[in-house]
């Protein structure tokens, strides 16, 4: 058990475990395909996405998961927080994949869309930047929130995914 970092508008309690974690897409048909793809093809041994707490494994990782999040949402201006937790049980998959495939899904593309979802579940390459699902978490502390130059080095990071997937997509 390491240390991971989530980020979010919640206020969550320190010291605690907040809780089992419930999303519901159905307002959202596009983001409700995805999940429902995702869910179809996961491991037994990984954790489901509908179920789990979203972690990264940096303070600065976390803060851009949540930016991206919270821009592809209407008026969300509520305070930003984060939080260090702890997990006893996770799974670890690369986080650039989840956009990429839900391209695919709407493209109605296929075997890229199966292709991407092997290696989001079963990663074989050098991914950097990680997304970590967990059924439970353990809140542990508060967070300060990171730099611009943190974040900055955490979008590179990202990017650098971003071409590794371009790589992994582009014909040979």
């Amino acid at each position: 058990m390491g240390r991971y970092y989530h980020a979010t508008i919640t206020a969550l309690p320190v010291g605690e475990n907040p809780g089992p974690k419930a999303y519901d897409y159905s307002g959202d048909p596009e983001r409700q395909k995805l999940e429902a793809f995702l869910e179809s093809r996961r491991p037994i041994e990984s954790c489901s996405r509908l179920t789990s707490w979203f972690a990264c494994d940096t303070p600065a990782n976390s803060a851009r998961y949540l930016d991206a999040e919270l821009s592809r949402m209407t008026k969300v201006t509520a305070e930003v927080k984060l939080y260090g937790v702890e997990f006893a049980k996770s799974s670890k998959q690369p986080m650039v994949l989840v956009n990429a495939m839900n391209i695919a899904l709407s493209e109605n593309d296929a075997a890229t869309a199966e292709t991407l979802a092997a290696e989001y579940w079963r990663p074989t390459r050098e991914w950097k930047f990680w997304e970590y699902t967990a059924p439970e978490v353990r809140v542990v502390e508060k967070v300060e929130w990171p730099d611009g130059v943190a974040q900055s080095l955490a979008f590179m990071t990202y990017q650098g995914d971003d071409r590794r997937l371009k790589q992994m997509l582009s014909p040979r």
